[in-house]
Order: C-alpha cells, then structure tokens, then sequence
C-alpha cells in the first residue's frame, strides 16, 4: 500500500486478506523487486544512478524494469531517481547492503534481497513519502551513512501544535491553487489520510505480521478489521513502526539532524525531547486481534521482540489504541499482547479488552504478559539501588487479570514496596 487509499472491505468475515507466501520464491520475489523500485534502489540494493569505483551509474535491474508494468500500468507512481524515491526509508534505517554501523541487529537480519530486511511479507505493508530532499542526494549527508542531507524538510511542515495539522487542501503544502507543478509524489499521506477497513489478515509468516505501518503513513486508520494466525518478527498483528530510531531532536539544540520535528518548540522547556514525527496520529481501533505471536529478534539489549499482538515504535507520535479486542498473542520477548515501545509523544491505549496474552522466552525473564510500556536505551541501563521487596505466591485459581509473562513454574514474584498515606477519610453515610 503505497498510495494514501482506502483499502476497504466489505466486512471482515468475508474479506479475507491471506498472507501466506508459499512458495515463497514465486510470491515474494516480485514484491521485493517492487520494494526496491519504490525506495530507489536496484534489485541489488544500492541506490539507483549511483556510481561506484568508476563504474557506469547502478541500473534497476538488467531484466525487469521498474516499475513493473507486466500486469497493468503504476498509477501516480512519479518517481525521479536517484534524488527523489517514490517513498522514503526513515533516519539512518539501513538501507543498502549489510552495514553493521546501521541500525543495529534488526535492521541487517536477511538485508537482501530486500530493503524491508526482517519485516518483510506483510499482510499489507503500508510505505508512505514524508520527506521533501530539495534536490540533493536522499542517502547521505556527506558525513554518516544513512542520514539526509542538510535541509530535508518534512512533508507536514513545522507547527506549534503538531496534534493540529492540517490535512488535505488545508495545508498549504497540498493545496494545488500553490502549485506551479505538483511538487510531490503521490504517496504523501499528508494530502490524503487513509484507511485499512473491513478486512480480515491472516497466516502471515514472513516477519512482517498482519500489518506494517512502516513511516511516513501520517493520520493512517485501522479500523474493524480481524487480524489472527499472523507471526512477526516484531509483531504478530499489527506493527505502527519500526524498532530502530535516531537520536532525539532537542529543543534549543543547533545540531539537530535532517529533517527535525514537526513542532517548533512551543510549550517545550529546554534540553526537552521534542516528537520524532515518524508517523503522526495513526488510529487503531476496533479491531480483533488475535492467536498472534511475534518470533523475536534483539532490538537492543533490552529486550527480544515486540508485542505479539500490537506494537507502537519510537515516533509514532500522538497514536491512539481505543475499542480493541486483544486475546490470545503470544511473544517471545516484552509484551504478549501491546508493546508502546520507545519515545512516543502521548500515545493513548484506553477502553480495550486486552486478554489471555502471554510473553515467555525459555532462556531469559519476560516482562508484560498483557500489555508493555517500555523504553528504548541505546545502552544497558544501570539498575538504581534496590527498594525493599515484597513476594507475591501466583495463585493460578485467583489471579485476576488472566496474563502471566514468564514461565507457570515461575511460582512467584517481588516489586518494591512503596508506602501508602490515607490522605482522608469519608463515612459512606455522609456521601449518601
């Protein structure tokens, strides 16, 4: 999905999205050429028109083209390599080959043939334009590899209060009436919110899950659709993001990096962290999400997976999770069934049924049997002195909230004592 559409069922139980890629060779192949083609690079994976070592400049593919017209013609499909993709990857995301100084173990687990590495054949994979590269070369900025050049704008343009951004004809950026030449590609999901809609997905086994919002899909909706029996490497069902991210914008800092935030600091102290912007205010409600599981790979040394239901990555800023069924996901890492995992500018999980999930990992403890909130350091956190501890018997016949995170040998449990203070108290007659 790389046009802002609505991709709308007619109702889960009978619009059925079946992700099984088998035989995996005849079905995934074509999608990882046409996963190329979108980012701008060749079938090998380096930038398309690029020259090396004195060599002519890097041809998409030396039999098929892109795009891929066999079946039928790319609608709006204007990309301009080697400078302007038709979707963009996000900060520093590793990209082009295996580099080991790029993103960390994730983001290089199967790198080729495909740019999606570890998240690829998804359900539906959502890639999106967020960036505007005024011409200069998308895949560096002369110093770091992976980072943009100095003076990458957002496609959202910078606010005051980045929760209200105008969509559509409203922002001057999509407003044709501006416009000597439509100045962007077609996959900007500023101009046109979408929506993923009465669908079900299911038996997706390739490691992106059910569904894989990569970035850029700003005010996404996934809404009344049945997502079961899927298995990610970060997530099972639906994954809003991904694990890897660049370093903080700060408010009042000059050596913020290309693009920068969305918010031009207003109600942000100084040294604050300000939003990411990565994807702005996807909405997940409604939905059924269930008997998922995410297979795990280190992001950090933090933890071994997402969610195995639902994951929401550093940057999806301003997401909202409301009205949701979450039962029976499993995780091999932090949070059988939602992980809010990273800095995310307020987030909202509310009015959610979040059931029979479990995380469990036969070598390591396991956090979040239901639902994780976590962050996401760049190195090993040192552990703060230790409070004194009370244990707690798991009682399997009482326990009332139907999530264990570990193992049922594991027969108890400690967390810090805290003291309580009885600040006052009110007869029930007085306040009947």
């Amino acid at each position: 999905m790389w046009k802002p559409v609505r991709l709308q069922g007619v109702g889960a139980a009978t619009s059925i999205i079946n992700a099984n890629a088998q035989p995996a060779g005849k079905l995934l192949d074509p999608w990882r050429r046409h996963i190329n083609c979108f980012f701008g690079l060749t079938t090998q994976g380096v930038p398309i028109g690029s020259i090396s070592n004195g060599q002519p400049p890097a041809v998409y593919d030396a039999t098929y083209q892109c795009p891929d017209t066999s079946n039928g013609p790319w609608n709006g499909f204007n990309a301009a390599p080697p400078n302007s993709p038709q979707i963009d990857r996000l900060p520093l995301e590793a990209t082009v080959g295996w580099d080991a100084t790029l993103n960390g173990n994730l983001a290089e687990q199967l790198q080729e043939p495909s740019l999606m590495g570890a998240y690829e054949g998804a359900g539906i994979t959502v890639l999106a334009k967020g960036l505007d590269f005024h011409g200069q070369d998308p895949w560096s900025d002369g110093n770091e590899g992976g980072a943009f050049p100095t003076g990458t704008t957002l496609l959202t343009g910078v606010y005051a209060d980045p929760t209200n951004i105008p969509t559509g004809d409203s922002n001057p950026i999509c407003n044709p009436s501006n416009w000597t030449a439509e100045p962007f590609p077609t996959s900007s999901f500023v101009c046109n919110p979408s929506s993923i809609d009465g669908l079900s997905v299911i038996n997706s086994s390739q490691g992106g899950g059910g569904i894989f919002a990569h970035g850029w899909a700003h005010f996404l909706q996934i809404a009344n659709n049945r997502i079961y029996n899927n298995a990610g490497t970060l997530t099972g069902g639906i994954s809003v993001g991904q694990g890897e991210f660049p370093v903080p914008y700060v408010q009042g800092s000059t050596t913020n990096s290309a693009p920068g935030s969305c918010s031009d600091g207003t109600g942000f102290i100084a040294n604050q962290h300000l939003p990411y912007c990565l994807q702005l205010e996807v909405n997940v409600h409604n939905n059924y999400i269930t008997n998922n599981s995410s297979l795990g790979d280190e992001l950090f040394s933090a933890t071994l997976a997402g969610g195995g239901g639902v994951t929401f990555c550093t940057g999806n800023d301003y997401y909202k999770f409301n009205y949701n069924w979450v039962c029976g996901n499993l995780s091999a890492g932090e949070g059988g069934g939602v992980v809010h995992l990273g800095e995310i500018q307020n987030g909202d999980i509310e009015h959610n049924s979040i059931v029979f999930n479990q995380s469990d990992n036969p070598t390591i403890a396991t956090n979040g049997g239901g639902i994780q909130v976590m962050g996401t350091p760049d190195t090993d956190p040192i552990d703060p002195p230790r409070q004194a501890r009370k244990k707690y018997q798991y009682d399997e016949h009482l326990d009332p909230q139907l999530q264990w995170a570990g193992k049922a040998e594991r027969t108890s449990f400690e967390i810090p004592t805290v003291s309580l203070h009885v600040h006052e108290r009110i007869d029930p007659k007085t306040i009947i």
